[in-house]
């Protein structure tokens, strides 16, 4: 309950991206929303979680959120926390049917943030902003938000990374498995 107050307070100040276009913005939020589908058809549920809340936190609410307030009202903005909200709830390693749920949920999030980053460029013009370069498309822009594996204080357990490079854990583990198996006696 204390999420729809704070919603509701005061809009907040509305400022054009400071080197790029609002639709550069949404983009990078698209991107981020692609990788974390990528992710979960990889199978690694954990990961895209991590990457569909920062895509919320860094990404999202810093600077698109205020924008929809200013535009829609506070109600708006929560609709749109909401369902990311329910994006990264349902990213689930424990119920393969939230987690496809949740695969169904990102085209058309997608979508309301094209839609919302091409009004804010209405709304909002970035002519004011001198130098104003387009932030680089594609998979890159995801990368900056999430690393490659999960930091160590966001987990205890090691996290295959982005690439499917093996982790240190695991060749600390097939080392000890090697040095394990040739250190035994052999049965008689």
């Amino acid at each position: 309950m204390w999420w729809l107050l704070a919603c509701a307070s005061e809009t907040p100040t509305v400022r054009p991206p400071d080197t790029h276009a609002w639709e550069a913005e949404g983009t990078v939020v698209v991107d981020g929303l692609e990788q974390v589908e990528r992710l979960i058809k990889q199978g690694q549920i954990a990961e895209a979680r991590i990457l569909a809340e920062r895509v919320y936190t860094q990404r999202w609410e810093p600077r698109l959120e205020p924008a929809l307030a200013a535009m829609d009202g506070p109600m708006a903005a929560t609709r749109m926390e909401y369902a990311f909200g329910q994006l990264a709830a349902d990213i689930d390693p424990k119920s393969a049917r939230r987690t496809q749920r949740a695969v169904d949920r990102i085209g058309p999030l997608e979508q309301e943030v094209r839609t919302l980053a091409g009004r804010a460029a209405k709304a909002f013009p970035t002519s004011q902003v001198p130098g104003a370069v387009p932030v680089p498309t594609g998979p890159e822009p995801a990368a900056v938000i999430v690393p490659a594996a999960r930091p160590a204080w966001e987990s205890g357990a090691a996290v295959k990374p982005v690439d499917g490079a093996p982790t240190e854990a695991e060749k600390d583990a097939e080392s000890a498995r090697a040095q394990g198996a040739s250190a035994r006696p052999a049965k008689r």
